[in-house]
């Protein structure tokens, strides 16, 4: 599938490749348990797909995905998903969880 041009693609199989994509960078980059920050992932991919969809996909759709990550498209996409979600995983790292907070049982 990363041989095809993303033309060839669905909007399904796209979006999908780039959360795997993310995840990937946060397990890379040993951020405490990458599955934890799933839905923050799909969330920025979504809003990511429908606020550049023109320039992530329609001026791009004849690339294969490797070309795209080496062009102008993919830098967007780094810049708004990838590395946001990066930081945003650190600080909840560095924060620890919630307290929670003991209520007495009646």
């Amino acid at each position: 599938m990363k041989n095809k041009p993303l033309a060839q693609w669905t909007y399904g199989e796209f979006q999908e490749h780039l959360v795997q994509h993310v995840m990937n960078h946060l397990e890379k980059n040993e951020i405490t348990s990458p599955l934890i920050y799933f839905p923050l992932v799909n969330e920025k991919v979504e809003t990511f797909l429908f606020a550049h969809w023109q320039e992530a996909w329609d001026q791009c759709s004849q690339l294969t995905w490797e070309e795209w990550r080496n062009d102008n498209c993919y830098k967007i996409f780094e810049d708004e998903v990838i590395n946001d979600t990066l930081k945003e995983a650190q600080l909840m790292d560095m924060r620890g969880p919630e307290p929670v907070e003991e209520r007495e049982l009646i």
